[in-house]
């Protein structure tokens, strides 16, 4: 994805060369100065040259020397280069007092190395990364005859194929390039592989399949209200099993569905829409699935249960404290593998099954496979697939002149933290920062104060999803979920305003339908924001396609608005008297007593990376609109004026825009960026493993 053509020798001598200013200077700061470098500008071999100054200095602290270290492997990775092993073994060997930084390269070893660290597993077991990209990668399979890999092409959301022998790739389908609003989500290979049944949106997600030879495709099988996800096969090629979700009521289906009729067959209803994974026994007797377990309301772990393939029988597979993921069943063979963090790390598991029961004791066959892994399926010849994703969250303050319209990158101070959102209080005094716990679906909002650099949570059992202040500081007003209440069937969320100084919560309204499936929530949120009013005596937001004005005292509601166009409000002016609103593909004014949408700027929607929407703010002095054009996996941001005229480029940034805020002075600017990959790797020989350990 990132070339970068020089010498080596170059390289090693501004590392190693002459003393420079640079390196007297303090070693967090210049930590702060890679990050920037590597995360947000994408310079890395700038950033490895700050790193190594802070691993030589010999008055820096351990700590900030093995995070320097793990970084320069890290940009090695990025890079391609074998320095990266030796970075982490130095890691490894030399700071065994930093726990977490060595627990990360050993993580990185592990795959690079292919260095499988558990107890007797044979040499015969090899790991390879077959590629790597955008994230929708990981969103398909592999097929049963080990020639080609399906995913959802990042330009357009089509399904597609890639031919590992030559890495040639072909569209399958061109519905999505030819409306924006549909797109593929997962696939499964049929066991000859020459058809693949895979998940489409348009309006809900419905099962189709298409030939991969003649790729005309047909819907097998869609219902309004349910979203559908196919997630194997039959041995026979002649039923899919498939992932039902009715999210309106919270409820989730098993689905056997007849290929040649589209007839369908319910095996298991679950009074819970979540994702799980399916997987079928080789002689199509038993399905695998995920099943969460909650304490007190929430989710406590995860086990498998077995259910058989005509509904009938249920049984407990693996029932463990720890949290337990089905990743696949060999073929041919009575065992299933699964990812478990019942050791510390997540590894990969297998453990027989008889007569539909478990038959001994789990044994672990691969370690660190990661918390992200997610299963690809099996070749013929029990080759297993995974992709990982790797997913993480930049955010960094910089000076900013509004007037020129310049930002200096090179004075950036990163906040460490996997920090989805920052705003600007209106005192400039502190941040509210919303952080990203993805493997748990968790969005914690802090408060830090900048002078103390002090966090408070704010509280905890609310899911925040976006947030604005209000002009004194005193309150929050945000969009997101009460996570008390995860299991009832009405928790659609809705708007609430928080007391800063207290951290007392009131709910303004609750969101009864938001004719949003499951898997769009993130966009649902993105969508439902609310903004401040001038006086703070009402609020404007935006449900389906409406604009709408609430008085918070009585809770009159009135329609500003009505527009298909509008997709998320961007922000509110400093007077108060009008809205930025987006579109797809434009930024537009729009008067807060409703009226017409004025377009202001034409804006383009990334085509690889994150998908992410457009951002836009007012300048403090009112004269300037900033907004971020996302293009080929980045974003850049822009200024124009308030009348939307001499646009002019301020930074530029590889990796997308997720947020950004000015602070009240006009100085300062905080931007946080969204760097999302998948990798694709195979195992060989796990049935090796498994013959070893039989014997």
């Amino acid at each position: 994805m990132k070339t970068y053509i020089a010498a080596f020798p170059i390289i090693i001598a501004l590392i190693f060369g002459s003393v420079t200013p640079l390196f007297s200077q303090n070693p967090e700061l210049l930590f702060q100065q890679g990050l920037v470098k590597e995360e947000g500008e994408g310079s890395l071999y700038e950033a490895i040259e700050l790193y190594i100054k802070i691993v030589d200095n010999q008055d820096a602290d351990k700590s900030i020397k093995a995070k320097a270290l793990l970084h320069v492997g890290l940009c090695y990775e990025k890079l391609g280069r074998t320095e990266a092993t030796k970075a982490y073994q130095n890691l490894v060997d030399n700071f065994p007092g930093q726990k977490n930084e060595v627990a990360i390269a050993r993580e990185r070893l592990s795959l690079l190395l292919s260095a499988v660290q558990a107890t007797a597993i044979p040499k015969s077991v090899t790991l390879q990364k077959v590629w790597s990209g955008g994230v929708t990668i990981g969103w398909g399979a592999i097929s049963p005859d080990g020639q080609f890999i399906t995913y959802s092409d990042s330009e357009t959301d089509n399904l597609a194929i890639r031919e590992l022998s030559n890495g040639k790739t072909s569209i399958l389908t061109k519905e999505a390039g030819e409306d924006p609003l549909q797109f593929n989500m997962g696939s499964t290979v049929s066991p000859n592989s020459k058809q693949v049944a895979y998940a489409w949106y348009k309006n809900n997600h419905e099962i189709r399949l298409i030939e991969v030879d003649d790729p005309h495709p047909k819907v097998l099988y869609g219902n309004e209200d349910e979203d559908v996800y196919p997630c194997a096969w039959s041995p026979d090629g002649k039923i899919i099993y498939a992932r039902s979700l009715f999210n309106k009521i919270n409820q989730g289906r098993i689905l056997a569905i007849t290929v040649a009729s589209g007839e369908i067959q319910i095996l298991k209803t679950f009074n819970d829409a979540y994702w799980y994974q399916l997987s079928v026994s080789p002689d199509n007797q038993f399905i695998a699935y995920n099943v969460r377990n909650y304490k007190d309301s929430k989710i406590s772990d995860t086990d498998i249960n077995l259910i058989s393939t005509d509904g009938k029988n249920e049984t407990s597979l693996i029932k463990h404290p720890a949290n337990d993921y089905l990743l696949g069943w060999f073929p041919d063979k009575n065992q299933i593998l699964f990812k478990s963090d019942r050791s510390g790390t997540w590894d990969a598991w297998t453990v027989s099954v008889i007569n539909g029961e478990a038959f001994g004791e789990p044994w672990r066959v691969l370690t660190e496979i990661g918390e992200n892994a997610s299963q690809m399926g099996f070749t013929e010849n029990g080759t297993f697939y995974y992709s990982l994703i790797s997913r993480k969250f930049n955010t960094f303050t910089a000076p900013l002149d509004q007037v020129k319209g310049e930002l200096k990158s090179d004075l950036a101070k990163p906040l460490l933290g996997s920090i989805g959102h920052a705003l600007w209080s209106p005192d400039g005094k502190s941040l509210a920062l919303i952080k990203e716990q993805w493997a748990i679906n968790r969005y914690p909002l802090f408060i830090r104060d900048l002078e103390t650099g002090k966090e408070r949570k704010l509280p905890d059992w609310l899911n925040v999803r976006h947030l604005r202040w209000s002009s004194d500081g005193k309150t929050l007003l945000v969009a997101g979920y009460d996570d008390r209440r995860e299991l009832e069937k009405d928790n659609n969320g809705g708007i609430y305003t928080i007391e800063v100084e207290s951290g007392k919560v009131t709910e303004l309204l609750a969101f009864s339908n938001t004719q949003e499936n499951d898997g769009e929530k993130s966009l649902v949120w993105a969508q439902t924001i609310a903004k401040w009013s001038d006086d703070q005596k009402s609020i404007y937001y935006l449900k389906n396609n409406q604009l709408i004005n609430r008085k918070l005292i009585t809770g009159q509601e009135k329609i500003l608005s009505q527009n298909k166009k509008i997709s998320k409000i961007l922000g509110l002016s400093p007077d108060g008297k009008n809205l930025i609103v987006s579109a797809e593909d434009q930024i537009y004014i729009t008067s807060t007593t409703g009226g017409k949408l004025i377009s202001i700027v034409e804006v383009n929607t990334t085509t690889t990376g994150p998908s992410l929407r457009n951002k836009a703010v007012w300048s403090p002095n009112e004269n300037y609109i900033f907004f971020t054009k996302n293009r080929d996996g980045g974003s850049v941001l822009w200024r124009i004026n308030a009348e939307g005229k001499n646009p002019k480029e301020v930074w530029r940034s590889k990796v997308p825009i997720s947020s950004l805020s000015i602070h009240p002075d006009g100085q300062k600017i905080v931007i946080t960026t969204l760097n999302q990959e998948s990798e694709i790797w195979k195992v060989d020989n796990l049935l090796s493993i498994e013959e070893t350990n039989n014997n």
